[in-house]
């Protein structure tokens, strides 16, 4: 029993703290197109999923900022001003991007119009330009960690779309934050996976001498 609770503290813990913050930042300007996105935004939110208006979907610039942002599919958040036509705007997410596994790893965005990513600084995908829906990616080497990322996108007229995808699935979940988790959050999950590691030979120890 007491091996369980251990399980269950080592696990609980880690997992608390380096999820505490799940999502990303959003600014959204009206007639921001074209990099013109200094001064106060027209609209701010926090996305859990990055799939608007959803996943590898387009919206016309006639639709509102609230369905273009998935608000009716539960993507987005705190979205705090709406505004019908989405023609001539910027957007930006900002946060951060956990990955459990270092190795290299497919980075992409799917937009209408441009749309660029960067991570810890670099600009990783580039799919910039006026264009209709159309994906960008590339192969980027990753550690274990949180890496800082921003998103843009701008929408010239037409129809808008952005989808952000890590390894072929959407930016979701624990693979976005708005805070980076704490170090120690990281050792202490590690060590819990150890421990679990640990119960879980010793547990086939006794299995296999009973």
């Amino acid at each position: 029993m007491k091996k369980y609770l251990l399980i269950g503290a080592a696990f609980s813990l880690p997992l608390a703290a380096a999820q505490a913050a799940p999502g990303l930042n959003g600014s959204y300007w009206l007639g921001g197109y074209g990099g013109n996105i200094g001064g106060t935004p027209s609209a701010t939110f926090n996305t859990n999923t990055v799939c608007f208006p959803n996943c590898f979907g387009y919206a016309g610039d006639g639709d509102t900022v609230s369905n273009f942002l998935g608000v009716p599919s539960g993507y987005t958040t705190g979205l705090s001003a709406d505004y019908s036509g989405l023609g001539g705007h910027a957007l930006e997410l900002s946060g951060f991007l956990n990955i459990g596994t270092s190795g290299t790893h497919n980075l992409g965005l799917y937009s209408d119009d441009g749309s660029y990513m960067w991570v810890d600084g670099n600009l990783v995908v580039n799919n910039g330009g006026d264009h209709g829906p159309s994906p960008a990616s590339s192969n980027v080497f990753l550690t274990a960690g949180a890496h800082t990322l921003l998103i843009y996108q701008q929408e010239n007229g037409g129809i808008t779309a952005l989808t952000a995808y890590l390894d072929g699935n959407a930016l979701t979940g624990s693979a976005i934050s708005t805070s980076a988790p704490e170090p120690a959050s990281w050792a202490l999950m590690m060590g819990g996976f150890a421990l679990i590691g640990g119960v879980m030979r010793s547990r086939r120890t006794i299995v296999r001498f009973a």
